[in-house]
């Protein structure tokens, strides 16, 4: 539980510190930079929340996106993602865990050239 909370206010502190910074003065490495990708395979990254959807992903190139196993993507993250990157073609959600109807809805409806959507949930079953 302390950890669940730990993870809250971290994200929290991220979204207001990139609230705070306009793009011209982060500095580093930042997807925003990268002005012709088209694919991007980010599987197995738990590192990728909505946050990180909400603020790095702003793409009128991106036409692949890889998040399966991204465990922190949630509707809220995806909704922000197909606002800002209209163009993608193939998304990858498999074994996201935390995504409910909303965030399949909100892929439907503003992902327009969407052709591939990968969805796949497996969930190990244990009989004691």
């Amino acid at each position: 539980e302390r950890e669940i909370v730990q993870d809250a206010q971290r994200q929290n502190n991220i979204r207001l510190k990139c609230e705070n910074y306009s793009e011209a003065i982060i500095g580093g490495f930042s997807l925003v930079r990268l002005k012709s990708l088209e694919h991007l395979d980010l599987c197995g990254c738990n590192n990728i929340t909505d946050v990180s959807l909400t603020y790095a992903f702003h793409s009128k190139t991106l036409k692949s996106l890889h998040l399966s196993d991204c465990q922190q993507v949630t509707h809220e993250g995806l909704k922000y993602l197909a606002e800002n990157c209209p163009c993608i073609e193939k998304l990858e959600l498999n074994n996201c865990y935390n995504l409910c109807d909303e965030g399949i809805r909100v892929i439907a409806v503003n992902l327009k050239r969407l052709k591939y959507l990968y969805l796949r949930v497996s969930y190990l079953l244990f009989h004691f």
